[in-house]
This record gives structure tokens, C-alpha cells and sequence, in this order.
């Protein structure tokens, strides 16, 4: 991907219809595919066609990402754990019906 040039990727991760890369400058998470269930964790629903950062993500260290059908999986290192994606399948406690996080 052109849009990784110059970067050092530490780790990629793929989904059905989602693809992740972890920065190894900035240990920051990247997104890209298909943006359904807020899976790619952007804040909304739209596809990206080129890896983006995850904002929300900024400044955590991420050591490790996992990607399902319909969410997505941080791991930084000091091990706190980020899930967002299609409500249900997060881990997430609620109180009342679930809706999608982004």
C-alpha cells in the first residue's frame, strides 16, 4: 500500500472486509475497508480506501489489533484492551438495548 510507504509497520491485521496496521514510530492504529458497524473506528459508518489512523487511539501504545466480521480489537501494551464495532460482540456492559460503538 503506497499510503504506508516510509512507515514501519510492526503488525497487519485483516478482517472479512477490514484491514489494520499497527505504526511502529508511534505504535498508532490504521484502518482501512469496509466502515459498517463503525468497525474501523473513525467515529462514523463510511468505508476508507486508505489506511487512517484511529484518533481515538492516539497516544495509547497499541501492541497488538484483531479484526472480527463486524469489529475490531486493541491491545496496548501496558494491556488495556479497545473493542468497537457492531454492538453484541464488543464485551462492552450496557444497560438497555446495545447500539454500534465507533
Amino acid at each position: 500500500l503506497e499510503a504506508l510507504t516510509g512507515l514501519q509497520v510492526a503488525s497487519i491485521a485483516c478482517g472479512g472486509h477490514h484491514s489494520a496496521a499497527i505504526s511502529e514510530q508511534h505504535w498508532q492504529v490504521m484502518t482501512w475497508g469496509g466502515g459498517a458497524f463503525g468497525k474501523l473506528g473513525h467515529g462514523n459508518r463510511l468505508a476508507q480506501t486508505t489506511p487512517k489512523v484511529v484518533v481515538a487511539l492516539q497516544g495509547k501504545r497499541i501492541a497488538q489489533v484483531s479484526l472480527g466480521p463486524h469489529h475490531s480489537a486493541a491491545l496496548t501494551q501496558k494491556g488495556e484492551l479497545y473493542t468497537w464495532g457492531q454492538a453484541g460482540r464488543l464485551g462492552h456492559a450496557s444497560q438497555g438495548a446495545e447500539v454500534d460503538e465507533m
